[in-house]
């Protein structure tokens, strides 16, 4: 089944426990500091919350406690591509489609992962975990991050 992308934001209430809800960066150059500082992995969601097909959608973590428990492995930063900003951020992504994921090492160099479009929730979970220790594998195909500029390579 097809499944919407859990990631904007967490309900704080979770089943049986109680947590406190992410802390979305909306600046791209705080978030990579914060992941430099942190030594956790950057996760850049890019989106146009005003079309409905180019958005990340809100899931609650009473669904799917794991996935909210990976999240808390990352920092993460969300970008509105509907501001001036926001597009000069996806310019430097490469933006063609939306929403845009990306996931940057937990030196703040290297993206290790990027994908552009919907997709299932467990397959979400599953990169969230893949990538949760923030560590660049010199076999996986990865864009470096310098001064704030995508270099490819």
């Amino acid at each position: 089944m097809q499944g919407i992308i859990a990631v904007w934001a967490f309900s704080a209430a979770l089943t049986g426990a109680s947590a406190k809800a992410p802390q979305w960066h909306t600046d791209y150059g705080a978030a990579l500091a914060a992941t430099r500082q942190s030594q956790r992995p950057l996760l850049v969601v890019i989106d146009d919350p005003g079309v409905a097909e180019h958005r990340i959608e809100q899931v609650s973590a009473r669904n799917d406690r794991s996935g909210a428990e990976i999240l808390e492995s990352y920092e993460l930063c969300h970008i509105d591509a509907r501001t001036r900003y926001g597009q000069q951020v996806a310019a430097s992504f490469k933006v063609r489609q939306y929403p845009h994921t990306a996931i940057i090492d937990r030196t703040g160099s290297v993206i290790l992962h990027q994908q552009t479009g919907r997709f299932t929730t467990e397959a979400w979970v599953a990169t969230l975990a893949t990538y949760r220790e923030g560590v660049y594998h010199a076999a996986e195909r990865t864009e470096r991050v310098r001064g704030g500029r995508l270099c490819f390579g």
